[in-house]
């Protein structure tokens, strides 16, 4: 790293085509260039050797200032400077930090710097070679992401350190809506004052979820510095999330608990929110969207709850959480299957003290079955059966069990004659019947 006390002696030496003759003048040519930082400038210092002066007939030099990597120079995209001949030794002058962009390198502000002498001996162009070195740079700008919102503004911030001895005459920003423009005239330009240190702007946009485009900028004694351009735009990063730890369970209705989150929620106010949701058995292989059935909350940020009501007995149901802005609808990642079920009755595997050989000899068989609460309470319960190995239901020799509530029941059945039974407990409510889990064959001799 150069400081501003430090020498630089480049030495750039022409290559020369072998075979050209030495009566042509300027064919011997050597330039020599030594570079000097000199306060606020860089002044470099064009020695021409093995030439006489007075053949000389136009002096120059390329030179390019910039940040990071420079891959390539070429005297198209260079800055340029030439005067008259006749002299063995130039001096030119060069403020290389005037329109260019700075950063920082280890904490140092950094510019790469690229020089290119050259002399005309009549038509003859001597070129030096190309030569690229790092100097401190005297101003430092940067251009902060969006740090709030106001209204439709973005409040973007930018900062200024520059050494002593420089003056920053103006400082601000330019901003321009999409990300392809290179002309610093199809920019809007804010200025935020003058002097060292941080600054805000604030930049009327239209629509704050389109890019822009935006670089912070010092006037200075020395020339204008320019931030890195940066692009940015207002993502709301809307979340919406469902918990899987639903509550009330019924075979009917269940109670769903989900949340949002956003950024700016004050420039993209939810509209609505919810759950969507579908009937796996009648609309399988379907995602739920709010184009399906949906249960409406109250709009906001945050929490909320809602309980699905009026749902099939015995289907099964995908929910999905979202949310309304009016930039866009917004889903929960993840859906929560809902098992529901009917009326829920188990009739256990008949053991020796329920069936006994004697009694199955005698065509006596007793059943018994537990049935557990539901939303509804339980109208009638029973036992049912067939004798010809079909699956049996309640209209199958039906038995009914005396008392509505729930628990343990059961029945004495006599006189069955030989054969072989297929029993199933059952229990109706208002909403409808539901069977046991399980079946139970029994054998009578």
């Amino acid at each position: 790293m150069k400081t501003f006390a430090n020498y630089l002696t480049i030495l750039l030496t022409a290559v020369l085509s072998a075979g050209c003759s030495k009566d042509n003048t300027g064919y011997n040519a050597e330039i020599a260039v030594e570079i000097y930082e000199n306060g606020d400038r860089l002044n470099v210092n064009v020695n021409i050797r093995n030439a006489n002066p007075n053949d000389v007939s136009q002096c120059g030099l390329y030179w390019v200032s910039g940040y990071g990597e420079m891959y390539y120079f070429t005297t198209e995209n260079a800055n340029h400077i030439s005067t008259g001949g006749g002299q063995r030794a130039y001096t030119f002058e060069i403020f290389p930090w005037d329109g260019m962009s700075a950063y920082f390198s280890d904490g140092i502000i950094d510019c790469n710097v690229g020089v290119r002498a050259y002399a005309y001996f009549g038509d003859y162009y001597v070129p030096s070679e190309i030569k690229i070195d790092k100097y401190l740079c005297p101003v430092r700008v940067e251009l902060d992401r969006i740090s709030t919102v106001e209204g439709s503004n973005l409040v973007v911030n930018g900062s200024i350190t520059a050494i002593d001895g420089v003056e920053v005459i103006e400082r601000g920003v330019y901003w321009t809506e999409g990300t392809k423009t290179e002309n610093i005239d199809d920019y809007n330009k804010i200025t935020a004052g003058s002097g060292n240190g941080n600054f805000s702007v604030s930049v009327p946009v239209q629509d704050l979820t389109k890019f822009h485009k935006a670089f912070a900028y010092a006037t200075t004694n020395l020339g204008t510095v320019y931030s890195v351009d940066q692009l940015f735009n207002i993502s709301n990063n809307l979340t919406v999330s469902i918990r899987s730890d639903y509550s009330g369970l019924t075979h009917e209705k269940a109670t769903m608990y989900a949340s949002c989150r956003s950024d700016y929620p004050e420039l993209f106010p939810v509209l609505e929110r919810g759950f969507c949701y579908v009937n796996m058995h009648t609309t399988p292989n379907v995602t739920p969207t709010i184009h399906n059935e949906t249960f409406k909350v109250e709009p906001g940020m945050g929490d909320f709850t809602g309980t699905l009501r009026g749902l099939s007995p015995g289907a099964a149901y995908k929910v999905r959480a979202y949310v309304v802005t009016a930039k866009e609808t917004r889903y929960s990642p993840n859906y929560v299957v809902l098992p529901l079920y009917f009326p829920q009755v188990f009739l256990p595997n008949l053991s020796a003290t329920t069936v006994d050989q004697r009694d199955l000899a005698a065509g006596k068989i007793i059943l018994n079955a537990v049935t557990y609460p539901g939303e509804y309470p339980t109208l009638e319960r029973g036992f049912c059966y067939t004798d010809n190995f079909t699956e049996p239901f309640i209209d199958d020799n039906r038995t009914v069990v005396p008392g509505t509530v729930f628990g343990n029941y059961n029945v004495v059945l006599e006189n069955l004659p030989p054969g072989t039974y297929v029993f199933k407990a059952y229990a109706i409510n208002e909403v409808g019947i539901g069977y046991s889990q399980f079946r139970e064959t029994v054998t009578i001799p």
